[in-house]
């Protein structure tokens, strides 16, 4: 059906469509969420169990094996990893992506459940939930309050700030980093505490009896009802100095005659600061489908309320990466625009007609626009990843129209009227259209399926281009023809006499004429000396091939089958004998044109393995995330000490606005007091387009000096060359680890390394990190594991201690009580000012830094006599791991590094695992690639595997479209075309083979296959209104030529904005761009060279397949023929004349009627 035709004889109904699509996509791309990464659903669940005071050691043994143990059997998990730190056990379960996430936090608790009876009685219980993997905090504040102490700033955050923030539309939730709760703490003297025989577990399990208020029941008193209420609550800590304490050997005494008591904060274990000064910071997080920019506005205005209400208090921002969600959506934008706005002027530069560019040009808008409401049915977001897709669909979208626009224009030059050319070109060009967009549909929609976290990120990608094609393709069937019906004029498509061929046009022909048209000719050197005629005749071996056909029915096709590979060797030696007696030697130019294509792909494929492989092209994102690590027993206070070293000695630095310490936590949230995360945030960098073009033009010898100064709006010193001063101002500091992150908190590089035991892991861990700092493409090689740390460990008597009645557990609860406070479920509170405040009971930090005071800790024996810890115990100092990291069972540990600048993954990956395969590791041991190195070898083998289904899906398409199994290889194999311009752009511009330059050949096999398919497309319709092959050919580049060309120069217009790097997320956007420009111009010229000798080829191996198998497949017969519009004429007429005559042979009183009565 010719829908063009319809929609020009119908042009209310498809232009009334599309109108109401306009209307519906801009209203959902004004109501579409702002995110910087799509919004995926990964099934992750994390299982915590807390038991205080317990060892990473004793964690790891009781605790985390046992969860390990129970989750291991649930179906569909794929990793088990476990983080075990003091007190602290989480375990992650990671599921197949098929697994519904509510079905994998459901089986989770069911499995924890089951467990819980096998953990240790005193832990807490264990909590499951499901992580977010988009649970990235999107802004960062900073609080400072001189007229508040340090608690006091605490609390309004937790109260004031998050009941200010939470329930706010888009605000997930608000969490404190840094600060204290409020705490009354009793630090109690042992001296006195042994003078009177009480521990400090005695001490807070009174505390914790007495100091409550508590429901008694109710009483009828009079007439009414009475509720009775214990009231033992001291409500301040005053009066809870003055709590009575009863004695073992039944006494009494005062609380305040045991210690002091404290009004205020519990121990710090975390701090932060903001370019040095102490402050209390809160991030915020999205709600999962909210928009990033939309929650950022949210916040900011209800601070902005707060500043008002509170003006003694400083809320600044700290770190926030709705910037660059903003900054890229913008950016995405503007570089939309303008390469829609390059693309539409390259199309008037070649037709130089206003209406006609003016048609192709509502192609953009008409395409685009609807397809944000497809993105808002399908629930999708303006992201990185969606904008990606429509910028690379901006030259796709307009192609369509060009190609349309361009044939209706020939029509019309051709004398027909606008009317009827836009209906005799649209219905000529139209398989030739839907076969490209199908084709590039076909080339996208494997994408969206990848398998793993890939393609939970590209599954927009692929669904937005193919949607936005579609549209496209809507657009270029029902409104360009049918605005090219009524819009243009005869004059329009120029004069055929003065459109003639240009120069290259002209060059081209000939160039074209001699590759298929000529022929080679040597003479047979064996003729020369009579060697030739020594050969037997090639006919000799015909009944090798042709005896299975005299035979009959099933028993010649039997016959056949088993004689194919006797059949075979003859034709073979059949064709060499031929060649070989020839008297001279005859090859077409078109072989030899696919020999050159064989070797110009095969060089080029030489090329791109030389480039290097990445996961991500590097990118300034205004911030450098700094891993610290001191050495292991590290305090708070020490860290607290180098941190600030640290920023004293980069503080300075040109280029950096704010620096902001996190300590106590590791930038991936293990809590660990040697640990802290420093944030560097620089001044935001100068993305303009003129600034760019100045770089570009300083480079260029000669030019360099004639280009003016360009006024800087932001930062113009690269963020490279900042790291590299940071670190080497840090150099001198002792005793520190510190590493640089990417903005995903990882490392560049880094790999796993497992092991059976501890020792293993450690042996393995030592030697590899000394063997990899040789390697000159790893920088700042560093390990995280199981490093040990000072401990001191109490081995109880066990014959003395059974004598005394003691057990282990009671040991361990007195020294805990003593050192820590007793567990925060088992601790006293007192109600001041509407809050619930713990009473912690502990010794004083004087005797907790006294091993001769633990020792003497009294422990209460069965007959309810005191006797010193040392009685029953021996106290020595050792070592233990300060966290345990664990992968599916195994003990883990991590080895990574940074990239020198110009080093990609793929260089350094290779030279890492070369250099690892030199070390002797431990049994046990093995290397596992983890971060970006496993993300990449992931993301590679799916986008391998969708490239091969894409390539399946776009065959089928072209068999089923163009009814031929060989034409559509000519088309296919056009393809290997564009890996050198890819190569050589790579190359010149020194980029590495990182995601986007993956996509962007992906969209190169849509734009490869479009310029075959209009040369193909074209030769068989010529050849089908009875032109001969070779000049079907030479018309099909004639008349293709141009098209082919204009929309490959559009598309390259449309993609440089993205090449220059504009804006934010230039860097992500510019090495995909650079790549599909480089392709298309290198496509491009092969296709118009190679294709046409290509279909030759193809038809002499379609002829060659024709006579091999006639004798088994019957000819397909031809339907008949539709008469000439003149004989159907003269058929009616005669049909109608014999209808008139019979009519007047049965009228009355006619012959008829005379026949009949007689």
């Amino acid at each position: 059906m010719n829908f063009s035709a319809w929609a020009i004889r119908n042009p209310v109904a498809p232009l009334l469509a599309f109108v109401m699509l306009l209307v519906m996509g801009w209203q959902s791309f004004n109501t579409l969420p702002i995110t910087r990464f799509p919004n995926i659903d990964f099934p992750l669940v994390a299982v915590t169990v807390v038991q205080p005071g317990a060892a990473p050691a004793e964690m790891e043994t009781q605790v985390t094996r046992e969860v390990e143990d129970a989750v291991s059997g649930i179906a569909g998990v794929k990793n088990i990893i476990s983080t075990i730190s003091d007190g602290v056990s989480t375990t992650a379960i990671e599921f197949r992506m098929e697994v519904p996430t509510d079905k994998a936090v459901q089986d989770v608790k069911d499995a924890i459940d089951s467990a819980v009876g096998d953990l240790p009685a005193d832990v807490d219980p264990p909590t499951v939930t499901r992580i977010d993997v988009e649970g990235q905090a999107i802004m960062t504040f900073a609080v400072t309050a001189p007229a508040m102490t340090f608690e006091e700033l605490s609390w309004f955050v937790d109260d004031t700030v998050k009941r200010a923030l939470q329930g706010r539309a888009g605000v997930g939730k608000v969490e404190r980093y840094g600060g204290a709760d409020r705490e009354i703490q009793i630090f109690l003297d042992p001296v006195k505490m042994q003078s009177y025989g009480i521990t400090a577990q005695a001490i807070s399990s009174q505390l914790a009896a007495t100091n409550k208020n508590m429901g008694a029941g109710r009483s009828e008193l009079g007439a009414g009802e009475q509720v009775i209420r214990t009231l033992g609550d001291a409500n301040e800590a005053g009066r809870l100095a003055e709590t009575t304490i009863a004695l073992p050997s039944g006494r009494f005494v005062k609380l305040s005659e045991l210690g002091n008591v404290v009004d205020g904060y519990e121990e710090l274990r975390s701090f932060s600061r903001l370019n040095g000064e102490q402050v209390v910071t809160f991030a915020v997080f999205r709600a999962k489908g909210a928009s990033e920019v939309s929650v950022a506005e949210t916040v900011n205005t209800a601070l902005d309320e707060l500043r008002v209400a509170n003006p003694g208090v400083s809320i600044d921002i700290v770190d926030e990466t709705v910037f660059y969600t903003y900054g890229n959506y913008e950016a995405a934008l503007h570089t939309l625009l303008e390469g829609a706005l390059l693309a539409v002027l390259v199309v008037f530069a070649f037709l130089r007609n206003w209406r006609a560019t003016l048609i192709s040009a509502v192609a953009l808008p008409l395409s685009a626009i609807p397809t944000f409401w497809a993105m808002d049915m399908l629930g999708f977001s303006l992201n990185l990843v969606s904008f990606l897709a429509l910028t690379l669909a901006t030259g796709i979208l307009v192609d369509d129209a060009i190609v349309e626009i361009e044939n209706i224009a020939r029509h019309i030059r051709m004398g027909k009227s606008p009317y009827r050319a836009a209906i005799d070109a649209a219905d000529e060009i139209g398989l030739a259209v839907i076969a490209t967009t199908f084709t590039i549909i076909a080339v996208f929609v494997p994408v969206s399926f990848m398998p793993g976290i890939p393609g939970q990120y590209f599954r927009q990608f692929g669904i937005t281009v193919a949607i936005a094609v579609a549209f496209s393709l809507l657009v270029a069937r029902l409104i360009t023809p049918m605005m090219a019906a009524y819009l243009m004029r005869s004059t329009d498509g120029g004069d055929e006499h003065g459109h003639k061929d240009g120069v290259f046009m002209r060059g081209y022909m000939r160039l074209s004429r001699r590759l298929t048209a000529s022929r080679l000719s040597w003479p047979n050197p064996l003729r020369l000396v009579g060697l030739n005629r020594l050969l037997p005749r090639w006919q000799l071996l015909r009944p090798l091939w042709q005896w299975p056909g005299r035979l009959p029915g099933i028993a010649g096709l039997v016959a056949w089958i088993v004689n194919i590979p006797v059949a075979l060797g003859a034709l073979v030696l059949a064709l060499a004998l031929r060649i070989l007696k020839a008297p001279r030697h005859f090859i077409n130019s078109y072989y030899l044109v696919l020999f050159g294509g064989i070797i110009s792909v095969i060089i080029s494929i030489y090329f791109m393995v030389q480039v290097p492989g990445s996961f991500l092209p590097p990118e300034d994102v205004s911030r450098v995330s700094i891993s610290v690590e001191l050495p292991p027993g590290s305090t708070l206070d020490q860290t607290d000490r180098t941190t600030q070293a640290m920023v004293d000695a980069i503080r300075d630095i040109e280029g950096i606005e704010n620096i902001f310490v996190l300590g106590g936590t590791s930038p991936t949230g293990d809590l660990d007091t040697r640990r802290a995360a420093i944030t560097v945030s620089l001044v935001k960098l100068d993305h303009s387009l003129l600034r760019r073009l100045s770089e570009i033009g300083r480079r260029i010898p000669g030019l360099g000096a004639l280009v003016p100064d360009v006024e800087n709006h932001g930062r113009t010193r690269p963020q490279n060359e900042i790291e590299a001063e940071i670190f080497d101002r840090l150099a001198p500091i002792p005793d520190i680890r510190a590493f640089k992150l990417n903005d995903r908190g990882e490392r560049d590089i880094s790999y796993s390394i497992l092991a059976a035991n501890e020792d293993d892991l450690n042996t393995a861990v030592a030697r590899l990190e000394e063997a990899l700092r040789q390697v000159p493409t790893l920088a700042n090689v560093a390990s995280e594991g199981a490093l040990p740390r000072p401990e001191i460990h109490i081995t109880p008597r066990a014959d003395e201690a059974a004598r005394l009645g003691i057990t282990t557990q009671q040991i361990a609860a007195v020294v805990r009580v003593a050192t820590i406070g007793d567990l925060d479920a088992q601790l006293a509170k007192v109600s001041i000012d509407n809050r619930l405040i713990p009473v912690r009971v502990r010794l004083d930090d004087a005797s907790r830094e006294n091993l001769d005071r633990i020792a003497n800790l009294r422990l209460t024996t069965a007959t309810g006599l005191q006797v010193p810890l040392s009685t029953v115990a021996d106290i020595t100092i050792g070592e233990g791991p300060s966290t345990v990291k664990r992968l599916n069972k195994e003990r883990r540990a991590t080895i990574g590094a940074n990239l020198p600048v110009g080093v990609a993954l793929g260089t350094a990956s290779a030279d890492f695992k070369a250099m690892a395969d030199t070390v002797d590791l431990p049994a046990s041991a093995r290397l596992q690639e983890s971060g970006d190195a496993e993300i990449q070898a992931e993301m590679q083998q799916s986008f391998g595997n969708a490239m091969i289904m894409g390539l399946m899906l776009v065959l089928t398409v072209l068999i089923l479209l163009f009814r031929s199994v060989i034409q559509p290889f000519t088309i296919l194999l056009s393809l290997p075309l564009a890996i050198g311009g890819v190569a050589a752009a790579l190359i010149l511009t020194n980029s590495a083979l990182s995601m986007p330059v993956l996509i962007g050949i992906l969209m190169l096999m849509g734009i490869v296959t479009k310029n075959a398919i209009l040369l193909v497309d074209f030769a068989i319709e010529m050849r089908a209104r009875g032109m001969d092959r070779l000049a079907a050919v030479m018309e099909a580049g004639h008349k293709r030529a141009q098209p082919i060309v204009m929309t490959s120069i559009a598309m390259s217009a449309g993609m440089l904005p993205s090449a220059l790097g504009v804006g934010e997320g230039g860097a992500f956007r510019a090495p995909m761009a650079t790549a599909v420009i480089g392709g298309i111009i290198v496509s491009t010229v092969l296709s118009l060279v190679i294709v046409p000798s290509f279909y030759l080829i193809m038809d002499d191996l379609s002829r060659l397949m024709s006579r091999l198998f006639s004798r088994i497949i019957g000819p397909k017969e031809a339907d008949p023929e539709a008469p000439p519009a003149e004989v159907l004429a003269e058929r009616i007429a005669a049909l109608a004349a014999d209808q008139a005559d019979l009519r007047n042979r049965l009228a009355p009183g006619g012959p008829g009627t005379l026949r009949a009565a007689e």
